[in-house]
């Protein structure tokens, strides 16, 4: 009988962390959506707390301090979610994302790779490595991604294909 009670504690247990690490990352992408950012790294440091090799809640945060410019700060959160999780492509993506905004286009174009290694039919990191590559005088290889990009359904391509490719 001790057995038996010492079983729905633990599961009940880890089903109420389980819980409330989803409850916070939802309250904080929901603050997120809602553009409250400081209010989401609230949340997103509560589910971290709990779990902190939880690559998702660093991903999640490190979004919202990008929004609010620490960027120092996202750059953490985003190597923290990938060295947590590598072969998801989002925190690749958004880490490109940052370091464009910071002018290192060769590291954002290796993101971009990454992102695509692991989200073969993401258009817009076609879309944004085309840009990029593009800004850097590589016009074949950015014509080329935007192309793709509009393969994959991203209709802005082909504007852009019509502005810098012909």
């Amino acid at each position: 009988m001790k057995n038996i009670f010492l079983c729905v504690l633990l599961f009940s247990s880890i089903n109420l962390f389980s819980q409330s690490i989803e409850y916070f990352n939802d309250k904080g992408v929901e603050k997120a959506n809602n553009k409250d950012f400081r209010g989401s790294i609230v949340y997103f440091n509560k589910a971290i707390e709990l779990k902190p090799k939880n690559g998702i809640s660093h991903y999640y945060r490190g979004r919202s301090k990008y929004q609010l410019g620490d960027y120092s700060g996202a750059m953490e959160d985003f190597n923290k979610a990938i060295e947590l999780s590598p072969k998801e492509g989002l925190p690749y993506f958004h880490r490109a994302m940052l370091k464009y905004t910071l002018k290192d286009f060769k590291g954002a174009i290796a993101d971009f790779n990454k992102t695509i290694e692991f989200q073969p039919k993401n258009s817009e990191a076609y879309y944004l490595r085309g840009l990029i590559k593009i800004e850097i005088n590589d016009k074949t290889a950015g014509c080329l991604d935007l192309s793709k990009a509009g393969e994959l359904g991203d209709n802005r391509a082909y504007e852009t294909i019509k502005n810098y490719c012909n």
